[in-house]
C-alpha cells in the first residue's frame, strides 16, 4: 500500500504556523507573568506607604453641535389645496389674445412640490442633571421646487387651436425653491447607564430622547402655471402662493450618541416635525383656494458631530 507524503511546500507552511502559534503563546505568558509581578509589586507598596485616590475629572456640562440632515414629507397634509384659477393668454403669443381659460387646480403635497428639504443644524446645550441636558439651536433648510401636472385648463371656445367645442389641455406648474429659518429650544433625556446595562448596550452608546419647540420664518413660496401644450396658450409669470410667515415648529426625535473621545461625540437622529400653517399669498387674484394649507408634518434624520467643554 503506498502512502502518499505531504510535499516539502506543505511541512515548511506547517513549521512557519507552528512557529507563529508557539511564538504568540510565548509572547501572551510573558505579558500575563508581567502582569501578574506587577500586581505583587503593587500589593508590596502599598503595605508600606498610604495611596492617595485622586477624584475623577469633573464631566463637562456644556456641548456645542453641528450636523446635517434631511426632511422628508409623510403625505399627512397638502401644499397645494383643491382651487379654481382663470388665466389670460400668454402674452408672448399674440394671437391667443382676448381670450380668458377656467382651470381646475387638484391639490399636491409638499413631497411632490419640493421633497426632499435639506438642512444644517446647530446647537448649544448644558447638562442640568446626569441624564437631562438643555438646548438652543438654529436649522436652515432649503429644498428645491419640482414641476409637476396639477390639473387642466379648458379652452371654452376652441378656437385657439382651431378644434371646434370645448377643450381640456393638462395644467402644469412650476414652484419656486423652499427656504426656512427656525430658532428652538428643547431638551435631550438620555437612557440610564442601569437600563442600558441591563440590555448589554455598548459602553460608547448613549440613546436619548429629543424634543423642540420654537418659530420658524419662511420665505415666500411662488409658483407659475402653464399648459402642457406646444405652444403653451397659458404661461404665468411667477406669484405668491404662500408669504413671508412665522410659523409655529416642533420636533420629536431618538437619537444616538457615540463617544469617540471623552469630550467629542457623533450624533445620528430620526424624528418627525410639524410646522403650522403659514400665511396666504396672493397670486394676482387669478388663483382661488389653491393655497388654503400649506402645514408640514414630516420626517427627520440628521448626523453630525458634539463637542463638550
Amino acid at each position: 500500500m503506498l502512502i502518499k507524503l505531504p510535499s516539502s511546500h506543505s511541512i515548511i507552511r506547517s513549521i512557519q504556523t507552528g512557529t507563529l502559534l508557539l511564538a504568540a503563546v510565548t509572547g501572551l505568558s510573558v505579558a500575563a507573568q508581567a502582569g501578574d509581578e506587577t500586581a505583587v509589586r503593587s500589593g508590596k507598596d502599598t503595605k508600606d506607604k498610604n495611596v492617595i485616590e485622586q477624584a475623577p475629572p469633573a464631566e463637562p456640562k456644556f456641548y456645542l453641535s453641528l450636523s446635517g440632515g434631511a426632511e422628508f414629507d409623510e403625505h399627512a397634509t397638502k401644499f397645494l389645496s383643491n382651487g379654481v384659477a382663470i388665466f389670460g393668454p400668454n402674452p408672448a403669443v399674440p394671437a391667443y389674445g382676448g381670450n380668458l381659460y377656467p382651470a381646475k387646480i387638484y391639490s399636491k403635497d409638499f413631497s411632490s412640490t419640493h421633497d426632499p428639504v435639506y438642512d444644517a443644524r446647530a446647537e448649544v446645550g448644558y447638562k442640568v442633571l446626569p441624564y437631562l441636558a438643555l438646548f438652543g439651536g438654529f436649522t436652515y433648510s432649503h429644498g428645491n421646487g419640482h414641476e409637476r401636472r396639477v390639473g387642466y385648463v379648458t379652452d371654452t371656445t376652441g378656437t385657439t387651436f382651431g378644434t371646434p367645442g370645448a377643450q381640456r389641455y393638462d395644467l402644469y406648474a412650476s414652484f419656486g425653491d423652499y427656504q426656512a429659518y427656525s430658532g428652538r429650544g428643547g431638551f435631550k433625556l438620555t437612557l440610564p447607564r442601569t437600563i442600558l446595562d441591563f440590555i448589554h448596550a455598548p459602553k460608547a452608546i448613549s440613546p436619548y430622547f429629543m424634543g423642540s419647540i420654537g418659530g420658524k420664518y419662511l420665505e415666500s413660496q411662488e409658483a407659475s402655471f402653464y399648459s402642457g401644450t406646444k405652444p403653451a396658450f397659458v404661461n404665468t409669470t411667477y406669484g405668491t402662493l404662500y408669504g413671508n410667515s412665522w410659523v409655529l415648529t416642533s420636533e420629536l426625535a431618538f437619537g444616538y450618541e457615540l463617544k469617540l473621545t471623552r469630550n467629542a461625540s457623533i450624533i445620528l437622529e430620526n424624528g418627525y416635525g410639524y410646522d403650522t400653517k403659514p400665511e396666504s399669498g396672493n397670486f394676482n387674484r387669478n388663483v382661488a383656494g389653491a393655497n388654503k394649507n400649506g402645514d408640514r408634518l414630516y420626517s427627520t434624520v440628521s448626523l453630525g458631530g458634539k463637542v463638550k467643554f
